[in-house]
């Protein structure tokens, strides 16, 4: 009897121990390798709980005569693809003062080692993508309630998006993207289900939360439909390559993807004025909710012209952004990588938008 006790105790000691061997390489890899729902959730509820003060700091602090408090445990909403000025940046943690070494290769291919981090500036070369691969970037499309040709359209939007940004792509930044895609066929349920995962306040059709990796959809006609889900890719693709990026970029890149022939933002620019570029580069998010329009036209306007006749500043903006952690992008930054003045670079984009 005995003998079998200790051999139950074994197989569950070794049962639990495979649990959580396994639910850790899941964690590690669930960026990478598609997940059911509820598991996401669990990952998901367990990284947005944050300690205020630190148990060992708590203890070290507290006489013998003191009951013992409990830390306090704050519950963090899911952050959304928003600039950081006006969102918390968790996406990427300041690496340590000391003992830090950076590496980079250049356009020649050299690999460079340094304690300091790369000078990004106008003059700064580097190695693009050229081509992406296919298999960096997966789609899974989590409900069942998408038509085949939502698909199928939106697939190939990102793939054609895809190979034109293979141009302008700083190729250190791409790792692989698993874009987990979850559609909604009424308001109710998408509105419900948006209130759990992101702060957003004006109706939208799609949002992206970074929290799960997911884009959420609401289903309207397949044309639409097609559009956000591929909108909602981009700041999936976005979000593993560079972090938190400038919103006008973000939202820019996303539209440019939508239709790479004829935006209907172009109509709209040619009887309305874009917003100038040193308010859209200091844009805060009562900006775009005051003049939205205004603002996701002249983003998409923006990333146009840099992709017609700026590649090189493009992609050393990218670059910059997939380097300055939580920093946000300013205007002397963005005057640094064209290395002309903000004035000459707007007269350039006007020029063009005519």
């Amino acid at each position: 009897m005995a003998k079998a006790k200790g051999l139950c105790l074994k197989v569950t000691l070794i049962t639990i121990a495979f649990l959580i061997n396994t639910l850790i390489v899941l964690y590690v890899a669930r960026q990478s390798i598609a997940l059911p729902y509820w598991l996401h959730e669990l990952f998901a509820r367990a990284e947005s709980i944050r300690i205020e003060h630190p148990i060992q700091d708590a203890f070290s602090v507290i006489s013998p005569q003191q009951p013992i408090a409990r830390p306090v445990i704050h519950y963090n909403k899911t952050r959304k693809h928003l600039a950081s000025s006006y969102s918390t940046c968790i996406d990427k943690k300041k690496p340590p003062s000391d003992k830090t070494l950076y590496t980079w290769i250049d356009v020649d291919g050299t690999r460079h080692i340094s304690d300091k981090p790369q000078v990004i500036n106008s003059k700064t070369s580097l190695r693009v993508a050229g081509v992406i691969k296919p298999d960096k970037i997966s789609i899974n499309f989590l409900s069942q309630n998408l038509s085949y040709s939502v698909r199928k359209t939106s697939t190939e939007k990102v793939n054609r998006a895809m190979k034109m940004f293979g141009e302008i792509t700083p190729e250190a930044a791409i790792v692989p993207v698993v874009a987990n895609v979850r559609s909604f066929k009424t308001k109710d349920s998408y509105n419900n289900y948006s209130k759990k995962k992101s702060s957003l306040k004006t109706p939208t059709a799609g949002f992206y939360t970074s929290g799960n990796n997911e884009s959420v959809v609401l289903i309207r006609d397949d044309e639409s439909t097609a559009n956000t889900v591929a909108h909602e890719i981009v700041h999936t693709i976005n979000q593993h390559w560079y972090g938190q990026i400038a919103r006008w970029l973000n939202e820019g890149m996303a539209e440019y993807a939508e239709n790479l022939s004829q935006s209907h933002w172009r109509s709209y620019l040619l009887q309305n004025q874009p917003v100038s570029l040193n308010n859209l580069f200091a844009s805060t998010r009562n900006s775009w909710d005051n003049d939205t329009q205004r603002y996701y036209a002249t983003s998409w306007a923006f990333v146009s012209f840099m992709m017609a006749k700026e590649k090189q500043f493009m992609s050393r903006l990218l670059l910059k952004e997939s380097e300055n952690g939580c920093a946000a992008l300013s205007s002397h930054d963005i005057q640094k990588l064209y290395g002309r003045p903000i004035a000459q670079l707007e007269r350039d984009f006007l020029r063009w938008l005519k």
